[in-house]
Formats: C-alpha cells, structure tokens, sequence
C-alpha cells in the first residue's frame, strides 16, 4: 500500500518495488528456434491468476501485466533471436482475494479464500502469418475505347 491520502481517507493500492519480484513464481520458456518462413509474429498468450506479471528476455524486463481476470498477450517477434537465445521468463507476484484493487466481481470470485494465488493456468503460442499480394489493374475493354 502506499502512503495514506487524506482525499480517499486511507491509502491506496501501488505498484510493487523491483525487489518483490525476487520472490515471485516464476516460469522458463525456452524457444527452439526462430520464426518458420511465412510467420510474421508469434504471440505467447498467458492465463494466470496473480498480482502482476512480468516478462523478462534475458535479464532485461520487456513486458508487464497487471492482472484483471483476462489472458495477457505478449507478440514475441520483437525480441528475437535473443529470446531464442537466453529463453523467456515470466514472474508473478501473488494475489490475495481481499486485495484492495478493483476487479471484476466474477474475476474476484474466482480467487482462492484465506491463501495468495500466484500461478499459471495455460499458455499458448499462435503464429501469425503474413501473406503479400500485389495487384495489377488492368484496362477493361470498355474503358479503353472511351
């Protein structure tokens, strides 16, 4: 919590310091290899349940999320080849459903009683492929006798 605000007559929810992380959950991906032939982007799709996420390329921090009950996606073109390379992690720091955040009542229903919830429910990757296609206009018959 940060520090009290005398308009909200209490304190208010903030961002994490970095060295919470140190002791976040965390995930490895490792990537074979790079983009096939055809394959504009790749995009890592994370359900989770948690506080925040983040995703770290190497030792760099390249993305975060804070958790609203939505799957957060990440395209991962932009940081290869050194994911490729060192591999991708992700962290979360854990979520109380008491939390004093605002979260949709379904989302928020969805959270464990009496314990934190830091974990990952499903990843995905999808390709996203990009196709060119150049067009020719041709004359037609009628427009070339006027």
């Amino acid at each position: 919590m940060g520090p009290f605000v005398k308009w909200r007559d209490g304190s208010v929810a903030q961002a994490p310091e970095e060295k919470a992380f140190d002791a976040a959950a965390e995930w490895q991906l490792n990537l074979a290899q790079p983009l096939p032939a055809g394959v504009s982007d790749l995009w890592l799709n994370v359900g989770y349940a948690g506080d925040v996420g983040r995703l770290y390329v190497g030792k760099s921090l390249v993305d975060d999320d804070f958790f609203n009950g939505t799957t957060w996606e990440i395209g991962l073109k932009r940081f290869l080849p050194d994911a490729v390379k060192s591999g991708v992690r992700i962290k979360i720091l854990p979520l109380r459903q008491d939390a004093p955040i605002y979260l949709d009542a379904r989302v928020r229903s969805k959270l464990p009683i009496n314990r934190e919830i830091a974990e990952v429910n499903n990843l995905t990757l999808k390709p996203e492929y990009e196709i060119v296609v150049t067009l020719s206009i041709a004359k037609s018959a009628n427009r070339a006798q006027q």
